[in-house]
């Protein structure tokens, strides 16, 4: 829940990809690696910080939630070089065997 708040923080600052980026090259376990985090990809602490802690943005993760549990969305679709990834998208071993597969298939067009 954190997680997601601490990007929809760092969009209102304009720095949602850089905090994405961040996140997903280093997952933050806990809210004191959360605000190291914003620090990090140059955000207002002093704001980022005052939203995390008065749960500013929960409404609007909770509404996200919401949204996606009445279109019955489990998890958004991922591609690979436009083809869909139909792997289990919790698992870090499928996403790789799905991105190995698909650089020796570029890698196989290249050479063609």
């Amino acid at each position: 829940m954190k997680l997601a708040e601490s990007l929809e923080a760092a969009g209102e600052q304009d720095k949602f990809w850089e905090m994405h980026d961040r996140i997903i090259n280093n997952i933050p376990h806990d809210i004191a690696e959360l605000r190291i985090a914003a620090a990090e990809v140059g955000l207002d602490t002093d704001e980022f910080n005052d939203a995390i802690d008065t749960g500013e943005y929960t409404d609007i993760v909770l509404q996200a939630i919401d949204m996606a549990t009445e279109h019955n969305v489990e998890y958004g679709t991922l591609f690979i070089n436009g083809l869909e990834f139909t792997g289990n998208p919790d698992s870090f071993d499928s996403l790789k065997k799905a991105l190995d597969r698909e650089l020796e298939r570029m890698e196989a067009n290249d050479h063609a």
